[in-house]
């Protein structure tokens, strides 16, 4: 039986993730450890390498280097592959830019790809005009209410 792993980070913007799977079961608990492990292991290596330009920077304002996860997570990976963990391959992906109004065309337009627009496109009209008849309504609903 395989099983399945996510290893991400993320900002209030942006997510980074590594779907994994392995052969090996392991709890929240164990997973977080052998994460935290394979940290510990990546920064190991960054002491032996010779070229560590993208391994963080010195922030002369705060007088302190930063090295956020994000910067390792790919390291992070490599380590736990080597611990048996493969990543997955996706043989298709569904992935919409996630603020734009799906009733919306024009909206976020510079941000919107050719999904998005197939994706409003291929809503059906009947359900749109509903669904947006129904919010409206529970919105102006609530507002007569305050």
């Amino acid at each position: 039986m395989e099983y399945f792993y996510e290893l991400a980070c993320h900002t209030y913007e942006e997510n980074t993730s590594y779907p994994l799977i392995s052969q090996a079961f392991f709890t929240q608990e164990e997973f977080e450890k052998l994460c935290i492990d394979a940290c510990n292991e990546v920064l190991k290596s960054l002491l032996k390498a010779e070229d560590c330009k993208l391994c963080g920077y010195y922030d002369n304002y705060h007088d302190k280097v930063h090295l956020s996860f994000e910067y390792i997570i790919h390291l992070v990976v490599e380590e736990l592959e080597k611990k048996g963990f493969k990543q997955i391959t996706f043989a298709a992906n569904f992935v919409p830019f996630s603020w734009g109004n799906l009733f919306d065309r024009e909206d976020w337009g510079d941000h919107r790809d050719d999904l998005d627009y197939s994706l409003i496109e291929g809503l059906a009209k009947e359900l749109v005009e509903k669904v947006s008849q129904k919010i409206k309504e529970r919105d102006e609903e609530i507002m007569m209410k305050e």
